[in-house]
């Protein structure tokens, strides 16, 4: 396995929501979901004819604020993580589109939208192929926060070489921490 340790950050910028239908009313837009950190994940050419693939999205942990009461839910976000296919290496996405999300067999490539402290998916990727993995927040705001960090850890089932992350600091991402 590979494991890579993404931290990054929500802000005015950098929050555009999730645009799904699954509670109503739908806060962002297909438009405003863009402006959420992309991370580009490519796989190149190896062994493997695809990659297993474990995605979660955390925030932090709401018992470790003072005067935080319990069950915490007032300092959690509702998460929601996918992975979408993308045409090219270097592509942003600029809108959502979930015809998109990276399917495999019958299963998709999104987590459940969830206030809980971390969400996750599994799935398995084809090689070679260009993918955008998308952490958002149900709201395309902050609600007054300047900012809201997350961790973003990806673990794959392949040979290091195999994989190349683009994770810019433009978009909110700290620089990519590597375990093997």
């Amino acid at each position: 396995w590979v494991s890579l340790l993404l931290h990054g950050s929500w802000t005015e910028q950098t929050c555009g929501g999730t645009p799904i239908p699954v509670r109503q009313p739908v806060l962002a837009t297909a438009e405003s979901w863009a402006r959420n950190p992309q991370c580009r994940l490519v796989l190149g050419e190896g062994e493997e004819s695809d990659v297993e693939l474990c995605v979660t999205l955390q925030q932090p942990d709401a018992r470790m604020r003072p005067g935080s009461p319990f069950p915490f839910e007032d300092r959690l976000r509702e998460l929601f993580v996918c992975v979408l296919r993308l045409d090219d290496p270097s592509e942003r996405l600029v809108v959502f589109d979930k015809r998109r999300i990276h399917r495999s067999g019958t299963q998709s490539a999104a987590s459940l939208l969830s206030r809980r402290r971390e969400v996750l998916l599994r799935t398995r990727l084809p090689c070679p192929g260009s993918y955008a993995i998308v952490p958002s927040t149900r709201e395309p705001e902050l609600g007054g926060a300047t900012q809201a960090p997350f961790l973003l850890s990806l673990h794959l089932r392949c040979k290091p070489d195999l994989i190349k992350v683009d994770a810019p600091p433009t978009e909110g991402w700290a620089p990519v921490q590597e375990k093997q």
